[in-house]
């Protein structure tokens, strides 16, 4: 494992600010790669941290799948711009090993390389998709998998790069004879679940 230490103080009934940036290759995580940032040191936290901000930008063609921030599940996740994510916990004591890890692919959500739509798995058409799941994504990847419901079905795309994009699918074949009646119900909420998601990201964005 490659680490950076850095020693931090903290004096008392004051905020301390802490600004950390660092260029590594990702490590491996299972069948994805991950990028993570240790908070337990053993010896250096005292009582709980009244309020622990996270910042994480993804400029990258990566896919985040996932956070975790230790064993805490009480995180407050917001999109603050486009790739731009912000996590708010309060009252947080890390233990030794807390850390915060974040899980990478570097293939989109939609279709996994190995259990996929090549095996006949498209998550979009067999069950509802969550915020959850949606919130790590960028406009971007946002717009590709609304559209991949489209492409499952072989819509033939009048944009260029959606049209580019999804040619690059072996899966991907063009049915002349497409209509929107082949979705199925879980297909219909997911459209309706990600234009809704993707219009209110575009509206905080620009206000």
């Amino acid at each position: 494992m490659l680490t950076f230490p850095k020693n931090i103080y903290f004096e008392s009934n004051k905020s301390t600010f802490i600004d950390i940036e660092y260029s590594s290759t990702y490590g491996g995580s299972g069948f994805g790669i991950a990028a993570t940032y240790l908070l337990g040191t053993g010896r250096t936290w005292n009582n709980e941290i009244g309020k622990l901000e996270i910042y994480i930008i993804n400029k990258s063609d990566l896919w985040i799948n996932n956070v975790e921030i230790g064993n805490s599940n009480s995180a407050i996740y917001q999109n603050d711009n486009d790739g731009h994510f912000a996590l708010l916990l309060e009252d947080f004591e890390p233990i030794i090993t807390d850390q915060i890890f974040i899980k990478l692919i570097d293939y989109p959500k939609f279709d996994d390389p190995m259990w996929g739509i090549k095996s006949g798995n498209f998550p979009l058409s067999e069950k509802k998709v969550s915020e959850n799941w949606l919130r790590f994504l960028t406009l971007d990847q946002l717009r590709k998998v609304r559209n991949s419901v489209f492409a499952f079905h072989g819509y033939g795309f009048k944009s260029e790069y959606l049209k580019d994009y999804f040619s690059s699918f072996k899966w991907y074949e063009k049915d002349s004879d497409f209509t929107e009646s082949v979705f199925n119900n879980f297909e219909k909420m997911n459209l309706e679940k990600l234009l809704e998601y993707e219009e209110s990201l575009k509206i905080r964005f620009d206000s």
